[in-house]
């Protein structure tokens, strides 16, 4: 079976913005992948796309002042089965120290590409 995804966000930016968007097909499903979910914008601004530390693939943008539109669209295929369910599974709390290493993985982009103006 073929599922199409696809999304369209609109955003009012005040400033130039940076943003990280995740918002591609998880990596585990890469070989599903019938038509790819390419990242556009309606205005040309350059992507830059790499994987973070979870291997999750992420795109860096700065979006321009006024409105931007962010769109994707793919076709994936599924096997048409439910999801396996375990019940011996065990929600974890994020404790402190975990949420400390996701901030420092985030935190390790390049300093000068955060920098949105001079005040």
């Amino acid at each position: 079976m073929h599922i199409r995804v696809g999304y369209e966000l609109l955003y009012d930016c005040p400033q130039p913005t940076p943003m990280v968007l995740m918002l591609n097909t998880h990596p585990s499903r890469v070989a599903d992948i019938v038509v790819p979910d390419h990242l556009t914008t309606d205005s040309a601004v350059p992507i830059h796309g790499y994987h973070d530390a979870f291997g999750n693939w992420c795109s860096r943008i700065v979006a321009p002042q006024g409105r931007v539109r962010i769109a994707s669209t793919a076709i994936i295929n599924d096997a048409d089965q439910p999801d396996p369910v375990v019940a011996s599974a065990q929600q974890h709390l994020l404790g402190i120290n975990k949420l400390q290493a996701v901030t420092t993985a985030v935190v390790e982009v390049a300093p000068e590409s955060l920098v949105i103006g001079t005040a």
